[in-house]
């Protein structure tokens, strides 16, 4: 599932790996989600995919908003580029995605955020 190359700095996933690392990155986000709702009883979560000057600067308000929310939402909130972004939406990791740049798949709504001036 990786290259080697003699000599070479790096090793290369095969398109067998790459695949397999996604799954495996999506199997990592269950068992983590799982051992949150063991841990916490009932608790609601909010997957958010963001750029990371959202992330930064947009965001933590809504964190902190989150928090003291009854029941508790815990978000989760991860920085993605703006394809991985709408990748994962995709798949159903995330729930929502604040993205810098606006693809427009067929399988997912997109709606502005911030308008600009």
């Amino acid at each position: 599932m990786v290259e080697r190359r003699k000599g070479a700095p790096k090793i290369i996933l095969t398109p067998k790996g790459e695949n397999f690392f996604s799954i495996a990155e999506r199997w990592d986000a269950l068992w983590r989600e799982t051992q949150i709702l063991q841990a916490s009883g009932l608790q609601l979560s909010l997957a958010i995919s963001a750029a990371e000057s959202i992330s930064h600067f947009v965001l933590p308000p809504v964190h902190r908003m989150l928090n003291q929310h009854t029941p508790s939402i815990r978000p989760q909130i991860r920085t993605q580029h703006t394809q991985e972004a709408f990748d994962s939406i995709e798949r159903r990791e995330m729930d929502v995605a604040f993205v810098v740049r606006e693809i427009v798949p067929p399988s997912v709504t997109v709606k502005p955020f911030l308008l600009k001036k």
